[in-house]
């Protein structure tokens, strides 16, 4: 027992010199030492030290370390997994020969490696090295999802959402890891839920477990059921708030209209006009023209109309807001605020027009 624990000390040990040189804690970094210190804790069967020795690889290029690749390499061809992986890595990551990094990737795969099923789904999926399939990489991520790999789930989840338009499919993945408390997928299974199938009822659920956690997406669009849906402006203050408090810009926007509207609260526009201020820090291309649009027509602020077509152009030049679109033209069309260009008014009328703009399609 004494001597089991001592082994694994001094392997331990052995690791942490490698890991010190590596990250240059109480000495210069020096990736040649570092490298040393690893292979050999990887040798007496350290299990981390190996994917130290990865991450080296792709960062620096020597005798020493072409060194570590060939020995990495040839424990790699004896069968070992991890050396494996990591070979796969460095050869889509460093030297960017995709087809030795799937020929890695293979060989770890048919060992049964979940990581090796993911890198192989994900190179299908994005055409790396592979022309893209579709089918190939579900067939991939499957193998990975049946293990119980969650990164799977997600995976297909987004492949049955955006490539395979299977949102039945993509709800029932990205339901199995948003029962395990992933926010994120909570957030996404709920925006299907009222997007593909408008069940509100649902998304509410999703969105509202998500938000109570603090994730800001999920909160704005509680919030935005709550504004449209129930017309419970109290609540989606409430959430929008919480949102607000981290920084969500579209948040700072619906504030700001509900303030311009006075929904749930007194109309105030001094107030309106500050979380629109707030959300154009931040870009956010409808706060962007509802400021704009209040420094146009002097709405509680004073006129200026060069100020709003620098934010109408920012909102339709950057964000493709369409409205943003039409009254720049406008401002082009009449020389207000701009110097009169027959020439922009008609680009920005057609785009405004091909957004889907109807008065832009009309004149």
């Amino acid at each position: 027992m004494a001597k089991e624990s001592g082994r694994k000390n001094h392997i331990e040990s052995i690791y942490q010199v490698g890991r010190m040189y590596e990250d240059g804690i109480g000495t210069k970094r020096n990736y040649t030492e570092a490298l040393k210190w690893l292979r050999l804790a990887t040798e007496q069967g350290h299990p981390r030290a190996i994917l130290s020795i990865g991450f080296i690889l792709k960062e620096v290029e020597n005798e020493e370390a072409e060194k570590a690749f060939q020995w990495l390499l040839s424990i790699a061809n004896k069968g070992n997994v991890e050396a494996q992986i990591k070979i796969g890595y460095i050869y889509s990551y460093v030297k960017e020969d995709y087809m030795a990094t799937m020929k890695w990737y293979k060989k770890a795969a048919r060992q049964g490696d979940i990581r090796a099923y993911i890198h192989m789904g994900n190179m299908y999926d994005l055409g790396i090295g592979v022309t893209r399939n579709t089918t190939t990489a579900t067939r991939w991520f499957k193998k990975a999802a049946n293990l119980g790999s969650e990164e799977a789930y997600i995976s297909l989840a987004h492949l049955y959402t955006y490539k395979k338009r299977t949102h039945k499919q993509a709800i029932y993945w990205h339901t199995l890891t948003a029962e395990q408390g992933n926010e994120a997928s909570q957030y996404s299974l709920a925006r299907l839920w009222v997007e593909t199938q408008q069940d509100i009822p649902q998304a509410m659920k999703w969105f509202t477990i998500s938000a109570e956690k603090g994730f800001g997406l999920s909160q704005v669009y509680l919030g935005a059921i709550y504004e449209e849906v129930q017309q419970d402006y109290t609540k989606a203050i409430q959430w929008y708030t919480k949102a607000a408090e981290q920084k969500d810009s579209w948040a700072y926007t619906r504030l700001g209209n509900l303030y311009f509207y006075g929904k749930g609260v007194t109309q105030d526009y001094t107030t309106a006009i500050s979380w629109y201020k707030k959300a154009v820090e931040k870009e956010e291309r409808d706060a962007l023209y509802n400021l704009a649009y209040m420094l146009y027509k002097g709405i509680e602020i004073e006129q200026d109309l060069k100020q709003a077509a620098q934010y109408f152009k920012q909102a339709a030049q950057w964000k493709k807001h369409r409205d943003a679109q039409y009254v720049l033209a406008y401002m082009f069309h009449t020389g207000e605020g701009v110097r009169q260009n027959f020439k922009q008014a008609i680009r920005w009328y057609t785009y405004a027009a091909t957004e889907g703009c109807v008065w832009s399609q009309i004149i």
